[in-house]
């Protein structure tokens, strides 16, 4: 055996890296792999069928419905004793880290199952999963099966002492569930750490959640409504390092309904560093949910997300918003990111915005975030066009000498819009910024030369991804022999952007060109 192999730290190093394959095979190899990858095939559980598996054949019977669809469900036998959970209790049990309530499709327990394991347990919470840190549990209607497998009125036996993260999805409409996720919250909440509270919540449900509960210990908390009351009281909470808000509310943003509070606090979200924000955005909702940032935060990261095609008075609302509320002295990343792809804002323009460039409205201004000279990470993947000119590019390195994540490529194919950069002011920031090594950027390599491919030529090593979106390119020779003598490790070349075109379904050519390069580099997008 190799001497490696006697170090146990190496062998549960190199199990951690298998799939549950592999973790099954490793571990009938030898002795000294059995443990470390019998840990790493329980760590993970998402069924019932490795619980069904410790138990003998006699434990249980198995039944299955045709009607109305296939179900199948065990219910104990008159042979099921305390006995038959030993070997699950004390041998595998313990292993498991992350538990997912399974799906109603798997094999199943049914009510009765599941309380004779409450009763011989003695109620003990987390019995099945007590080492368990990690809990998602799935919405009724994909775990529960009408009055045969209540999966959901037995939580408990799955959320233990352990448990610092847990997903709890929308239960409206389901009583019996809505009442095991309140006894489970008011039990562990102050254990958590990471608290996610996804589906289409109201914002009374949301706030029947988290509002009867101090949370001493809660660092990360994920919420898909807001309401101002709820948004007070998320501010007072003392250890809160990440606020997540996803609003999932529809065409009716629950941010629109923020009352704008007179002022915050000072000791409010005292220990926020990441504040993301994911919605259908206008830039008055934004304003919003930075008003309730005091002056003092100490906010490091921001991140807004926009689910549909904003204007660029919307983005530049953000950013004029980001520079009024956060705070110069902390701020280290703006990522602003606009996915949507469908034109659903009253002021997003018309089908003229795109024949027209003058109907398209003002550039976002990158520069007005100069007043933050710390940043590391600068994102503006924004529908609108972002035009820096020569001079606004040399810059950059003066107002944030400390950056090495710049992306500011439209995600959006812009009509194949020639932008206002070639590849010499590129090369400047790249010579300018030593700590670069992610560069989203449209700029026009149709003036590249044989020249400028030539080896001998200044490289820059530490760049390790470029996003060139929608480029323009002419040449895809010219390019390659550019980006290989320039970029010598180059890891990863962005080629990719979204487009309003429903009938595309081949290739262009200019996605054609920029393929053509990415197989030169022998680089996988």
């Amino acid at each position: 055996m190799n001497p490696a192999l006697s170090i146990p730290e190496v062998i549960r190093l190199v199990c951690n890296e298998l799939d549950v394959k592999s973790s099954r095979a490793t571990a009938l190899t030898c002795r000294a792999l059995l443990e470390p990858s019998l840990d790493r095939l329980w760590h993970t559980i998402e069924m019932f069928e490795p619980f069904i598996s410790c138990l003998p054949p006699i434990a249980f019977n198995v039944v299955r419905e045709e009607v109305p669809d296939k179900f199948t469900y065990l219910t104990p036998s008159k042979n099921f004793t305390q006995d038959h959970l030993q070997r699950y209790l004390t041998y595998y049990a313990p292993r498991i880290r992350s538990f997912t309530a399974p799906y109603t499709w798997s094999r199943t327990l049914s009510n009765e199952f599941l309380l004779m394991l409450q009763l011989m347990t003695d109620n003990e919470p987390g019995a099945l999963a007590p080492l368990a840190r990690k809990v998602l549990w799935r919405s009724p209607i994909s775990t529960d099966r009408r009055s045969k497998a209540n999966l959901s009125a037995f939580m408990s036996l799955f959320v233990g002492t352990n448990v610092e993260d847990l997903t709890i999805p929308e239960y409206k409409a389901h009583p019996l569930y809505k009442a095991s996720v309140h006894a489970n919250l008011k039990r562990i909440s102050n254990q958590l750490k990471t608290l996610h509270v996804s589906g289409n919540y109201n914002t009374t449900t949301v706030q029947s959640c988290i509002t009867p509960h101090s949370w001493d210990s809660l660092r990360v908390l994920k919420i898909n409504a807001l309401s101002s009351a709820l948004l007070q009281f998320v501010a007072s909470l003392p250890r809160l390092h990440t606020l997540e808000i996803s609003d999932s509310g529809g065409m009716k943003s629950t941010l629109d309904q923020l009352a704008m509070p007179l002022v915050s606090p000072p000791g409010d979200f005292a220990s926020l560093r990441v504040l993301s924000v994911g919605s259908q955005l206008a830039s008055g909702a934004v304003w919003k949910v930075l008003k309730y940032l005091p002056s003092t935060n100490r906010v490091e990261s921001v991140k807004f997300i926009s689910d549909f095609m904003a204007p660029a008075s919307v983005g530049q609302g953000i950013i004029e918003a980001i520079v009024q509320h956060c705070n110069p002295k902390t701020l280290r990343s703006v990522v602003l990111v606009d996915e949507g792809l469908g034109i659903a804002m009253e002021d997003a323009g018309t089908e003229d915005s795109h024949f027209d460039e003058a109907c398209a409205g003002s550039p976002l201004d990158v520069m007005s975030l100069e007043a933050f000279p710390r940043l590391d990470v600068l994102t503006l993947r924004w529908s609108a066009s972002i035009q820096l000119t020569p001079q606004e590019m040399g810059r950059i390195p003066t107002t944030w000498p400390r950056i090495r994540h710049l992306d500011l490529c439209p995600p959006h194919y812009l009509n194949g819009r020639i932008p206002g950069l070639n590849h010499i002011p590129v090369l400047s920031l790249l010579r300018s910024c030593n700590f670069l090594d992610y560069l989203g950027l449209r700029f026009d390599t149709t003036q590249l030369t044989d020249l400028d491919g030539l080896s001998g030529e200044p490289s820059f090593p530490t760049l390790r991804t470029l996003r060139v979106g929608d480029s323009p390119i002419s040449s895809p020779s010219r390019v390659l022999a550019f980006m290989k003598n320039r970029f010598p490790n180059l890891r990863d070349l962005d080629i990719n952007y979204d487009t309003l075109d429903d009938e595309r379904n081949r290739l262009t050519l200019l996605d054609r060109r920029w393929s053509a390069v990415v197989d030169g580099l022998d680089l996988k997008n």
